[in-house]
């Protein structure tokens, strides 16, 4: 839910929101502000409260605007917690997960987002751990090596030929160069690697104008950015 064009600062945020949610979102924000490691700076990003390593210290990012560590949203039914580390981290991931099963707690969970509509929702001692898990100059490093490897990835598309057919467009498409051409300069998102090495792109899940990450809609959400490949 983004706030209003006159909101500009995380105080700003909270205070056009309805009281019972300001009082939410005050709560966890507290949390992590407790727990944020130094380096990181707290701000607006992309209609969120975010805490980010800031443009004076690392301009260098994929789309210009500063790399998001942890973020902090009030949507129409429920509230997100947008934990990074753990997208990015398999450990980070597991132990969270592992942090709710002990708790009693139910997780409810995007890509990188935690939704929970109460404080009440969430372990809140074992999330603060995790925020303070990783120090800026972890994720600056982390942020660096996610870009060598999607040049790898390019290095070894230039070799291999373009995506698949099944990942080049939204519908089906019969063959890759019904919609490409060889050639043709298109924006790709690095998926991974098969137990061959060979290389997994996907263009249709980036907007070719813009080059957004159209994945990081899928709950219906813009989630702020991680440490993304150029």
């Amino acid at each position: 839910m983004k706030p209003p064009s006159n909101v500009k600062t995380p105080a700003q945020y909270i205070a056009s929101l309805p009281a019972d949610r300001a009082k939410t979102i005050a709560t966890v924000r507290a949390l992590v502000n407790k727990h944020i490691p130094r380096g990181y700076d707290e701000c607006l990003v992309w209609g969120t409260i975010g805490w980010t390593i800031p443009l004076s210290r690392y301009p260098d990012t994929y789309n210009k605007q500063p790399i998001c560590y942890v973020a902090l949203s009030s949507q129409k039914n429920y509230c997100s917690l947008y934990l990074m580390g753990a997208f990015w981290s398999a450990s980070q991931l597991e132990q969270l997960k592992a942090a709710f099963k002990a708790a009693g707690k139910k997780l409810d969970m995007g890509k990188c987002c935690v939704h929970f509509e109460s404080p009440d929702d969430l372990p809140l001692e074992a999330i603060g751990k995790l925020i303070s898990a990783i120090s800026s100059e972890k994720w600056i490093e982390m942020y660096e090596q996610s870009r060598l490897m999607t040049k790898a990835g390019q290095a070894q598309m230039a070799k291999q030929g373009a995506p698949s057919a099944s990942k080049v467009a939204a519908k089906r498409v019969a063959k890759t160069s019904d919609v490409v051409k060889e050639g043709d300069s298109v924006k790709v998102k690095l998926l991974g690697f098969d137990d061959r090495g060979k290389v997994r792109l996907s263009m249709k899940v980036v907007d070719q104008e813009t080059g957004e990450d159209l994945s990081k809609k899928a709950d219906g959400e813009a989630a702020p950015e991680a440490p993304k490949a150029e």
